[in-house]
């Protein structure tokens, strides 16, 4: 098993979404300015910062073995965004880009803090109080 699964078995899920903090905003504009900077480096387009990194990253042939591995982490699944979210960081444990590999660690963080990130109507929500639009991402992180 990874040490990203491990990581991930060790946030309390139960207590996602439970939890506020000004620390989480600022970690989801890191992770935009992340996500920004690999799109910008690599020539590529993402209409969304939670697009299938397996396809953009030529990381596909590791998603059943991933998906494997977190059918172990308990209360994942909780959260639909989450769980994406969480795919993606275990995947991208794979790619030879550090950018890449790093890109969604601040979002892991919320998690293991207690918050939480969602997506309606391309706004990304952050603890269930705090929105940010996602149009022309790219441009704006």
């Amino acid at each position: 098993m990874s040490e990203r699964i491990r990581e991930l078995q060790s946030i309390d899920w139960s207590a996602v979404g439970t939890l506020k903090s000004q620390l989480d905003c600022a970690d989801v504009k890191e992770f935009l300015r992340n996500a920004a900077f690999v799109v910008r480096e690599l020539g590529m387009s993402m209409p969304h910062p939670f697009c299938d990194v397996a396809n953009l990253f030529d990381l596909s042939d590791r998603i059943p073995q991933v998906l494997t591995d977190l059918s172990h982490v308990e209360g994942i699944g909780r959260y639909p965004l989450a769980k994406r979210i969480t795919v993606f960081y275990a995947l991208t444990e794979y790619s030879q880009n550090a950018e890449v590999r790093s890109m969604y660690q601040p979002l892991i963080s919320i998690f293991r803090r207690g918050g939480v990130v969602d997506l309606h109507h391309g706004e990304l929500i952050v603890d269930n109080e705090w929105t940010l639009p996602l149009e022309r991402w790219t441009e704006r992180f």
